[in-house]
This record gives C-alpha cells, sequence and structure tokens, in this order.
C-alpha cells in the first residue's frame, strides 16, 4: 500500500504454522522497510536471525519510532546473540519487553540489551519473568541503562533465584530521581535480605506516584527493612503495592513501622504478607488506625496467619 497510507501503529499477532510464518516473516520485513512506524508491536516466534535482520534492523530504519512493544512469550528459540544484533533508533521513548518464559537467555543477552538501550527512553517495561539463568551480573547491567530521563520504570524477574542482595543495591544505585512509577518483581529470590530492601527503600525517589514491589518468598526479610521502607516512602504517593509473602522475619514492629508512614494521598493498598505467622492484633490495629480516607481498593492478604482475632 505504499503511498496510500502513513502507517503509525502496527500490532501483529500470529499462531501460524512453519510455512505460514515465513510468509509472514518475510511480508513483515518488506513491511517495515518501507513504512517509518511509531509503533511496533509483535507476538510471534522469531529465531536470532529474524529478530535482528526482519526486526532490529528495521526498527533502526524507522527513524519516527517512538514506542516499541515486542513480546515473544514462551519463545525458546531467541537466544543472546539475537538481542546482540537489535537496533533501536536513538530518539525512541517507550520501550516494552516481554520474553517472559523464554529460558535461553543469560546475563550475556542482559548485557547485549542493555548496551542497545538508547539514553531517551522515557518508559523502560522488562519481563524476562521464570527464567533461572540470570545472576546479579544481569541486574547490574540492566540497571546501567536506566538513565536519570526514565520516568516509568518496570522490571519482572520473577523466578529467577540466583538474584542477591548485590543485584538489588545495583538496581537502588540507578534509580531515576524523577520516576513517577516503579515497578519491581524478583519474586522467589530466596537470598534477598534487609540489606538489599534497604537499600532500595532508601533510593526510593520522591517524585514517585505509583509503587510496586514483589518480593515473594524472600524469606529473610524482616522488620528492619520494612521500617526504613515506610520511613522513605514518598509523601505523594497514590498507589502503593507490596508483596511479601513468606517474608517469616517480619512482625508486628516492621508492620506498625511501614504503616505508620502511609500518605494520605493513598487511593490503592495491596499488602501481601501471606505465610507470615508473626503477625498479631497489635500489628492489625496499627494498620486499621492509619488507612487513608482517601482509599478507593484495599487488598490484604494474611492468610495463614493464626495469631489474628475476628474483632480486629
Amino acid at each position: 500500500m505504499d503511498g496510500i497510507w502513513d502507517v503509525v501503529f502496527l500490532h501483529v499477532l500470529c499462531d501460524l504454522d512453519a510455512g505460514d510464518q515465513l510468509n509472514m516473516r518475510t511480508a513483515w520485513s518488506q513491511a517495515l522497510a518501507r513504512c517509518q512506524l511509531q509503533v511496533v508491536s509483535t507476538a510471534s516466534n522469531m529465531s536470532d536471525v529474524d529478530f535482528s535482520s526482519r526486526l532490529g534492523s528495521a526498527a533502526a530504519r524507522c527513524m519516527r519510532l517512538h514506542t516499541l512493544l515486542v513480546q515473544l512469550r514462551w519463545d525458546q528459540s531467541l537466544t543472546d546473540k539475537g538481542l546482540a544484533c537489535l537496533s533501536l533508533p536513538p530518539a525512541l521513548l517507550q520501550l516494552h519487553l516481554d520474553f517472559r518464559q523464554n529460558r535461553n537467555f543469560t546475563d550475556v543477552g542482559m548485557t547485549n540489551l542493555a548496551l542497545c538501550i538508547p539514553g531517551s527512553i522515557r518508559n523502560l517495561r522488562i519481563n524476562f519473568s521464570s527464567n533461572t539463568n540470570f545472576t546479579d551480573a544481569g541486574l547490574r547491567a540492566l540497571a546501567g541503562c536506566v538513565t536519570s530521563a526514565v520516568t516509568d520504570f518496570a522490571l519482572d524477574w520473577n523466578g529467577t533465584t540466583q538474584v542477591t542482595d548485590d543485584g538489588l543495591r545495583a538496581i537502588a544505585a540507578h534509580l531515576p530521581a524523577a520516576a513517577f512509577r516503579i515497578a519491581l518483581d524478583l519474586g522467589w529470590s530466596s537470598t534477598l535480605t534487609d540489606v538489599g530492601l534497604t537499600a532500595l527503600a532508601q533510593a526510593l525517589p520522591e517524585s514517585l506516584l505509583d509503587l510496586n514491589l514483589v518480593f515473594t518468598w524472600a524469606v529473610s526479610i524482616g522488620d528492619h527493612s520494612l521500617k526504613v521502607l515506610g520511613e522513605r516512602m514518598p509523601s505523594g504517593l497514590h498507589c502503593l503495592k507490596l508483596d511479601f509473602e513468606c517474608a517469616k522475619h517480619a512482625t508486628d514492629i516492621g508492620l506498625t513501622a511501614l504503616v505508620n508512614n502511609l500518605p494520605p494521598t493513598l487511593t490503592v493498598l495491596s499488602l501481601n504478607f501471606e505465610c507470615n505467622r508473626n503477625f498479631t492484633d497489635t500489628g492489625c490495629s496499627a494498620l486499621a488506625a492509619k488507612l487513608s480516607k482517601a482509599l478507593c481498593s484495599l487488598e490484604l492478604d494474611f492468610n495463614e496467619n493464626t495469631h489474628m482475632r475476628d474483632h480486629r
């Protein structure tokens, strides 16, 4: 359709057999080569060659591209090599990569990806969940590409069991000072402790409006980091979601310190302390007393707690 449409948005969702996929990829490559796209969204199996030559290099030629959305979930054909060949326009503003359930990537791929991300990015969302290959080295590489220009940052590494406090401290050191949204999912990283969460809490920008932290099965997280998190809670926060399932060292002391600093601006609050049996009516009462009148949504999960009574 050359010369008829000025394509500014293209969304491709494919579930094809091998022959049709080949035809689709050829057409996709030709279309990208002809059009100056502003938005690209793809959900299809791609090999390293497909990704680099058909998507990566073609996207780089689209100099008006400001948003790139790539969804390649459950794709086991793409490896670190494909990420090394990705070329992104220097003026890209939004980058959303969803490679969940791809277990081929390693820290090398994260380093390759970090080198490709331009400094112009404002909105950066990366999902590599359910990959157990990553370590602190990969997290440090990604942290390095989170520049001060980023205002919306989301990283989902749920299931990455090798991350430690060192990796979390690297993320904390690069949190952008003007960010209004931060979402970090390091669920099942059982080696995380108060040290890492404290570093993250101390680095939270005051500009935050939306904070979502998932640290399920970080069993060593306890009262100290919850206290610091409460003390450093951004004063204008609107949405707070904390998932500390199986943080078995937290007690009423930490919970009280956390909720004592909940901002009055809060409209959405979600707390998950499932599998923690240390909380009692004291912590529950402290939480109830500090709930904001502005709240529109409240989710509390204290499942398996045996010390809270009905009257609280």
